[in-house]
C-alpha cells in the first residue's frame, strides 16, 4: 500500500499514526521537507530552536500558552478555527505581547502569501484555513515572581492574600513545573500568579465568585503575561466540575463540609489538597471535615502549626 502525504509524515502527520497501528518495522516512511524546515529556511531561522505545536483539529490553547513564557521561537500549526487572529487575541488578552508574527499561507503553493505583522495587526486581520505561523520573540518575556507586592496588583478591597501565608502554602504544595493547580476564592489572584511561577508548564486556575475580583485576576494576568493562568467566573463546589483534574489545590477561607469533599475529590492519586483558613471559623470547618475524611485516605498530616490560623493538611490517595 502506498500512502502519499504533505511534508514529513512524521512531524504532526499520519507516520505516528501508522507505525502505531502497523508496527513501525511494517512502515517505510521516506520524508519530505517539513512545514517547519520550509518556514525557518524562508526566514533564516535556525528551527531546532524553534518550540512546535500542532493546533489544527485541537480545541485546547494549553500548549500555547505554557510555550509563550519560554522565550524561545514557536511554530504553530492552525486550520480553520484556530486561525492566526484567533491564536493573536488569545495571547493579547493574556498579557503576552513580546512575538511579532509570520504567517505562511498556502506555503509551497503558486499563489503562497508571507505575512509579517505585529501581535495587534494579526488580531486585526483575518486568514485562511490552513496557516504556518512563527512567533518570533523581540523581547523577554514578562513573568510573574514570588513574594509579590500588593502595590504590584490590581486588589479589590484589601483582599489579597499576606506574602507571608502564600510562601508557607506554596512551599508546601510542592507544585510541580506540568501541576495543574487551583486556587478557589482567588480574591485578587495573588497565589495563582505565583503558583504560575512553579507550575510553568502546567496551568493554574483561579476560582472567583465576584465579578470584580475576577475582572482585578485578569488584570494581573495581564500586567504579568501570565498565559497559562485561567480565571474561572463562578461559585464553587459547582463550578469545579468543569475544570481540570488537579494535582494540587488552594482554598482560601472556609466553606462548608461538601464544599471540601469536591475539591479533594478531584486531586488525582498522589495529587495534594491544602485548604488555607483566613479565620478560626474556617479553619474549624477544615478541622471537621479533616476527623471524618482521614480515615478514607491514605496519608494526612497537620504541616502548621495552630497560631498560623489555618491547617495545612496533605492528602494523597492511597
Amino acid at each position: 500500500v502506498l500512502l502519499l502525504a504533505d511534508g514529513d509524515p512524521l512531524f504532526f502527520g499520519i507516520g505516528a499514526t501508522l507505525a502505531r497501528h502497523l508496527g513501525a518495522a511494517a512502515v517505510r516512511l521516506i520524508p519530505a521537507v517539513s512545514s517547519l524546515q520550509q518556514a525557518c529556511a524562508r526566514l533564516a531561522l535556525p528551527w531546532h530552536q524553534v518550540v512546535c505545536l500542532s493546533l489544527h483539529g485541537r480545541d485546547d490553547p494549553g500548549p500555547l500558552n505554557a510555550a509563550a513564557g519560554k522565550g524561545a521561537p514557536l511554530c504553530i500549526l492552525t486550520d480553520a478555527r484556530m486561525t492566526p487572529d484567533v491564536l493573536a487575541r488569545h495571547l493579547l488578552d493574556r498579557g503576552v505581547d513580546w512575538f511579532t508574527v509570520r504567517i505562511f499561507e498556502r506555503m509551497g503553493a503558486p499563489d503562497e502569501a508571507l505575512h509579517q505583522l505585529s501581535l495587534d495587526e494579526t488580531a486585526h486581520r483575518a486568514f485562511g484555513p490552513a496557516c504556518t505561523v512563527l512567533l518570533i520573540p523581540h523581547r523577554p518575556p514578562r513573568q510573574a515572581h514570588l513574594g509579590l507586592d500588593a502595590q504590584e496588583l490590581a486588589v479589590e478591597g484589601a483582599l489579597i492574600t499576606k506574602k507571608p501565608v502564600r510562601a508557607a502554602a506554596l512551599s508546601l504544595l510542592r507544585v510541580g513545573p506540568r501541576h495543574v493547580v487551583w486556587d478557589i476564592g482567588s480574591g485578587s489572584g495573588a497565589v495563582a500568579l505565583e503558583a504560575t511561577v512553579l507550575a510553568h508548564e502546567g496551568r493554574v486556575v483561579a476560582v472567583e465568585r465576584s465579578a470584580g475580583r475576577a475582572m482585578s485576576i485578569q488584570e494581573n494576568r495581564r500586567r504579568f503575561g501570565a498565559a497559562i493562568l485561567d480565571v474561572c467566573l463562578g461559585q464553587a463546589p459547582q463550578c469545579l466540575a468543569s475544570l481540570p483534574d488537579p494535582q494540587r489545590v488552594f482554598i482560601g477561607g472556609g466553606r462548608p463540609k461538601t464544599f471540601w469533599s469536591t475539591s479533594v475529590a478531584a486531586c488525582r492519586p498522589a495529587g495534594v489538597w491544602r485548604p488555607a483558613a483566613c479565620c478560626w471559623k474556617a479553619s474549624a470547618s477544615a478541622a471537621v471535615f479533616w476527623k471524618i475524611w482521614a480515615g478514607r485516605w491514605k496519608s494526612c498530616r497537620s504541616r502548621l502549626p495552630k497560631p498560623a490560623n489555618w491547617p495545612g493538611i496533605g492528602i494523597s490517595r492511597p
